[in-house]
């Protein structure tokens, strides 16, 4: 009996051992470990490591790329029209000028390129229309890196006067298909090529300038001078976000190569101007904008021609109600006076004939509507009255109405 309980715990214990090693029940025997089970492998974690510095030199890379890319901002805008013009005309005035106003055009078909960097700006602008593609815009800046908070700032290539606040005011955002009269024919092509220098602190803002004084758009001179003077350009604004107002100035000298009097001689060129736009929530379905500017000077743009020599005066006001967050109405009233102050100033067609003496009342209508942040819908209405200043002179009719589709990105 003894015996078969003996050789039953020698045959029961190795199954038992089983059972403890089973349930996790520490043994006192030593246990072999497969070999290597707890050694790294090396060549494995070498391949892991290189992999990983690898992939962490192309996320280095791809950083400063896009880093890079953010500062270079790409847009444009087309503006597509159909104007119905009331003096229009079949066939060609005396000069060989088409008489024809309306029909269907793409005003601007703009293409812009920026880069914004830590002190360096790069701004290249083009306008690519039927009539060719044209310069707007090519400006080198420099904005100082000293005070870290960028007050200066310093431009110099092709860029805008600047003076007031329609001249600078881009046409993509502009209520108007067009800029009043008395700004284009002050500042006709808005552009010129000097160097300008852009203060920014707080609410002050501060520009002062040197250009060769002609503009883009002269006709007679384009891309370049036409004498030895240079143009000076200095304005003061404070932009409080719900008030904005500035005054500008500008002083300089314009040579008209010929003269009835003899040889060439120099006309003075000047500009002063003020400006001030109010934002206000009046009504309870929209914002409401009041803007105007006030502008005069001596010598300026009269369609193709320079009138040399003649004080000019021109102011505008504008009312703008949004109506929700798609429509827009407004109203103008736009005047412009050719002829103050002196009258010995020369048409430079004809320097034996005075220049014209018309003033001209323009009142406009206008509504938008914005589809989105990309598509806009603008019709305007500009109603135009000129006096001449003669008894029997009857003003020309010379209404336009203006449909315009806008793209922007």
């Amino acid at each position: 009996m003894k015996k078969a309980i003996v050789l039953a715990c020698v045959f029961a214990s190795p199954a038992f051992a089983q059972e403890e090693a089973d349930a996790g029940i520490a043994s006192d025997a030593p246990t072999a470990e497969p070999a290597n089970a707890l050694q790294p492998d090396t060549e494995k974690i070498g391949f892991l490591q290189g992999k990983l510095e690898a992939l962490e030199e192309q996320f280095a890379e791809s950083k400063s790329v896009l880093s890079g890319l953010s500062k270079i901002k790409v847009s444009g805008y087309i503006q597509a029209r159909y104007t119905y013009a009331e003096n229009s005309l079949s066939g060609v005035d005396s000069a060989g000028n088409p008489m024809v106003k309306d029909g269907f055009s793409v005003r601007r078909g703009r293409a812009k390129i920026q880069y914004d960097g830590t002190v360096a700006r790069y701004l290249l602008q083009i306008d690519a229309t039927p009539s060719g593609v044209t310069l707007k815009d090519a400006e080198a800046a420099l904005t100082e890196p000293w005070s870290g908070k960028k007050y200066l700032t310093l431009v110099l290539g092709q860029t805008k006067w600047p003076f007031g606040y329609e001249v600078v005011q881009s046409s993509s955002e502009r209520e108007f298909p067009e800029r009043t009269r008395a700004i284009r024919a002050f500042f006709n092509g808005e552009r010129d090529r000097g160097v300008k220098l852009a203060f920014k602190g707080g609410p002050v803002r501060a520009w002062l300038g040197v250009f060769d004084g002609n503009g883009t758009a002269n006709k007679g001179f384009s891309g370049i001078d036409n004498d030895t003077e240079k143009d000076f350009y200095g304005r003061l604004a404070v932009d409080f976000k719900w008030f904005a107002a500035g005054v500008s100035g500008s002083g300089g000298l314009t040579y008209r190569p010929t003269d009835a009097s003899g040889p060439g001689r120099h006309y003075e060129r000047t500009r002063i101007g003020l400006d001030a736009q109010l934002y206000l929530d009046l009504l309870p379905f929209g914002s409401t904008a009041i803007k105007a500017e006030f502008v005069a000077g001596r010598t300026y743009q009269s369609g193709n021609v320079e009138v040399f020599g003649q004080t000019a005066l021109g102011w505008y006001a504008l009312l703008i109600q949004n109506i929700g967050d798609h429509e827009q109405v407004g109203f103008r009233y736009d005047f412009f006076d050719p002829a103050t102050g002196t009258r010995n100033a020369v048409d430079s067609r004809d320097p034996a004939k005075p220049a014209s003496r018309n003033q001209i009342h323009t009142f406009g209508l206008v509504a938008s509507h914005y589809f989105d942040e990309v598509l806009k819908l603008t019709v305007a209405y500009e109603l135009p009255l000129v006096f001449t200043g003669g008894a029997t002179d009857s003003p020309p009719k010379q209404n336009l109405f203006t449909v315009q589709l806008q793209a922007k990105f």
